[in-house]
């Protein structure tokens, strides 16, 4: 089969959207078909587009057996509702320049977050008659509405684009089951039509290393520095831990960096760190694999918290005990797995008696050994692309 795959974030660019693009692209590779992907420039978050992508339209290349056309795109971060929405609808633009070099596909696979992309995927489908499947990473606009990133003046806008982006598809693939309803019921969706297909995680390169237990207890988070994610809760609960043997180490880039800083500062957190330094895969993974715990401070987003975050799979792929701040689909994954504990969102109270807790345990160990098997089982590249080949055929792709 021949898959095109449409999105406007792939790697180099950081993020769960262009993880999951990414794995979805090996993982279908594994399997034996033919992947195309249609994307930007590398550019996000900060908007800095490497010289040797400047003033070209089209700049085309094989990433491991993935042909991928990038196509140019503004050097603007993004920051603030006016600068994501004009990147987004450049992406609608200059995704198209890549229609004459792309090859007929048996199926187009839409997986960028933002609803706007399904927009020039809808023309690829007209003009490459193919069917077209639509990726729902997280349920727009209701999560962006929850944040405050869009004001509630644009809600009935925002959810006639997304219908319209629902329907334009032959199917939709969710990537949490927690969606479907909201698919269903407030967008008029066909059950039968919802394939969920959860997020994959590289469990050849996201694996455990030996470590050495440290002292003090370390606590990391690595990820995007973004809204969806309750920052005031872990730096609330790092200065309830301010005198105990515990450290906390914050990495990624984004909006919220300046924010986590003035907190730090402001409150004296000398027991937390905050990194932006880029890591290859490999310094990530020895990253998380250097961790006491790892932690995923959903926010009380309802939307959000829907959703299942690409580095809930990475952290358990190398097998180490989660920090769960979550009542959503994360938590239910934490604890089927048994990899970890559950705190309810926005309670920092709770989160410095976990983290008080897990440090103690002796059972975090076992808790690492589950989540790897957990993350092997079922998000694994081949189970992934399985049921996208499974969805794939369901809208059509012979």
């Amino acid at each position: 089969m021949r898959v095109l795959i449409l999105t406007q974030y792939f790697p180099p660019d950081i993020g769960g959207s262009c993880r999951r693009a990414y794995n979805a692209a090996k993982g279908l590779t594994r399997l034996g078909h033919e992947v195309e992907v249609v994307t930007a420039v590398p550019h996000y978050p900060l908007g800095e587009v490497p010289v040797s992508y400047r003033r070209k339209l089209v700049t085309v290349e094989n990433e491991g057996g993935i042909r991928v056309i990038r196509v140019c795109m503004p050097p603007i971060p993004h920051r603030g509702f006016h600068r994501r929405l004009l990147m987004y609808l450049s992406f609608c633009v200059t995704s198209l320049f890549g229609l004459p070099l792309v090859r007929k596909p048996d199926v187009i696979w839409v997986a960028s977050p933002s609803v706007f992309s399904s927009f020039p995927a809808a023309v690829y489908r007209v003009l490459k008659r193919a069917p077209l499947v639509r990726n729902v990473d997280d349920l727009w606009p209701e999560t962006a509405l929850q944040l405050g990133v869009l004001s509630s003046r644009f809600r009935k806008v925002g959810e006639y684009l997304a219908r319209l982006s629902y329907i334009m598809g032959n199917a939709l693939t969710p990537i949490s089951k927690a969606y479907t309803r909201t698919l269903v019921e407030k967008y008029s969706i066909r059950p039968e039509d919802i394939k969920v297909v959860e997020v994959g995680v590289d469990t050849g390169l996201f694996r455990p290393a030996g470590r050495v237990e440290s002292s003090p207890f370390s606590v990391v988070y690595s990820g995007l520095l973004g809204v969806a994610y309750d920052f005031d809760c872990l730096l609330e609960a790092a200065s309830a831990l301010r005198e105990e043997e515990v450290d906390f180490l914050i990495r990624g880039v984004g909006e919220m960096e300046g924010s986590i800083r003035r907190r730090i500062s402001e409150g004296s957190l000398h027991n937390v760190t905050v990194s932006t330094q880029f890591l290859q895969i490999e310094g990530l993974v020895s990253l998380l694999n250097s961790a006491g715990s790892l932690i995923l401070p959903m926010s009380k987003n309802e939307s959000q918290d829907a959703g299942i975050p690409t580095k809930l799979l990475e952290y358990m792929s190398c097998g180490r005990p989660i920090l769960c701040v979550s009542s959503g689909a994360s938590a239910e994954i934490v604890r089927n797995a048994a990899c970890g504990v559950v705190v309810p969102p926005g309670d920092s109270s709770a989160l410095a008696d976990a983290i008080r807790t897990l440090r103690a345990s002796e059972e975090r160990e076992q808790m690492g050994i589950n989540a790897r098997a957990y993350a092997e089982a079922n998000f694994s590249l081949w189970s992934i692309a399985k049921k996208l080949e499974e969805a794939f055929h369901h809208a059509g792709a012979s």
